[in-house]
């Protein structure tokens, strides 16, 4: 069963991209918790905390854990914050993080970002440079971490939530709340999983556009990984019924809507087919999806 630890990263032992260059890049990282090993979709840095789910392997001998997913775990108190910004940024020691605690206290961010910081020995223009762009890195690996949190209470995995912000970052979740069904474009990623995990939590059942619309995609994409590029109508439409279990003239309103928005293009052998409406009426069709 998988567990979930906490780790802080010492160094990166290796790093090995993906095959074509595409997906993420697995890692062998050294951590506060031993070896950890597993595909991140962002450079992992020293001092960088993590929250890992997976579990424990024996390789080669070695123990490691071998996470199946990696969230950034950043503190939400004001003092465990600063003390890890401070651990992240190179050349800034406990000392100098005392003596901006003790001089701003909570409100530290305000006053590093505001450049308020009289009075703090030690802290120039460039340690100051310094700092900033690491609580600038906290604060994106902070919405990572929101942004997973949300999609995992609508019922994503870990692994979708982290693949989901790969893709998207900062635009994860308006794009996932606007169409759930656009996490079909992630790799390995199936309409039938989002269809009964993050959509259903959304309440989005039954005939309601955008699951039709995934729904004739998915059935149109599985044909099409079977090597086929002609696709009988009729096949089409059976197998889309299948799979979103709606009927054939429910599907065939799906269709239309799809030639309609640009993402199916088709050809009849029937000649005079020339809409989408008609498009019930032809024998077959060759269709495929536009990239948007």
């Amino acid at each position: 069963m998988d567990e979930t630890r906490h780790a802080v990263i010492e160094y990166v032992i290796l790093e090995k991209p993906p095959a074509g260059g595409k997906g993420a890049t697995w890692y062998i990282l050294q951590t506060d918790i031993g070896r950890c090993t597993g595909e991140m979709g962002w450079a992992p840095r020293p001092g960088e905390r993590l929250k890992l789910t997976g579990r424990d392997k024996l390789y080669a001998g070695v123990l490691q854990f071998a996470f199946r997913s990696a969230i950034p775990d950043v503190p939400e108190d004001a003092h465990a914050l600063l003390t890890y910004i401070c651990s992240r940024t190179l050349g800034v020691g406990n000392a100098l993080r005392d003596q901006i605690w003790t001089t701003c206290g909570d409100g530290w961010r305000g006053a590093i970002a505001q450049g308020n910081t009289d009075g703090i020995e030690g802290l120039g223009a460039q340690r100051l440079a310094a700092i900033r762009a690491t609580l600038a890195e906290v604060e994106l690996d902070k919405e990572c971490a929101q942004a997973c949190g949300r999609l995992m209470a609508l019922g994503a995995t870990e692994k979708l939530a982290s693949k989901a912000w790969q893709r998207w970052e900062l635009q994860t979740i308006a794009i996932v709340e606007s169409n759930p069904y656009n996490l079909t474009q992630l790799d390995n990623v199936g309409f039938v999983q989002v269809d009964q995990s993050v959509a259903l939590a959304m309440g989005i059942t039954g005939t309601d556009p955008r699951r039709m619309g995934a729904g004739v995609q998915y059935a149109l994409r599985l044909r099409n990984e079977q090597g086929d590029t002609l696709v009988a109508w009729s096949d089409l439409q059976a197998e889309a019924c299948k799979c979103l279990g709606a009927s054939p003239a429910d599907v065939c309103a799906a269709v239309v809507a799809a030639f309609d928005a640009g993402y199916l293009v088709g050809f009849a052998d029937v000649e005079g087919i020339a809409s989408a409406a008609q498009v019930g009426a032809a024998k077959t069709i060759m269709a495929y999806m536009e990239d948007k």
